[in-house]
């Protein structure tokens, strides 16, 4: 989070998705296990989540501006 936040590059490397999927899918798992003991959890993600949903939009309306409406650049299986 902290490189995306200096450079939307990182954002570009397969891998780099991959782990924050991977994380993006733990988090889910351990809310839904946990319940509300999750709280503190999420509030301490929360922001970080928002700004890289934000950085990901950005990244689709560009290449969706430049490539048309299905950029072979982002059409990633998770």
């Amino acid at each position: 989070m902290a490189q995306a936040s200096q450079s939307l590059d990182v954002l570009s490397n397969q891998d780099n998705i991959k782990i924050l999927a991977n994380v993006m899918k733990t988090n889910v798992s351990a809310c839904s296990s946990i319940g509300s003991f999750y709280s503190p959890q999420m509030m301490h993600i929360f922001f970080d989540m928002l700004g890289l949903y934000r950085a990901v939009s950005s990244l689709i309306s560009e290449a969706v501006a430049k490539e048309g409406s299905h950029p072979p650049s982002l059409i990633t299986p998770f």
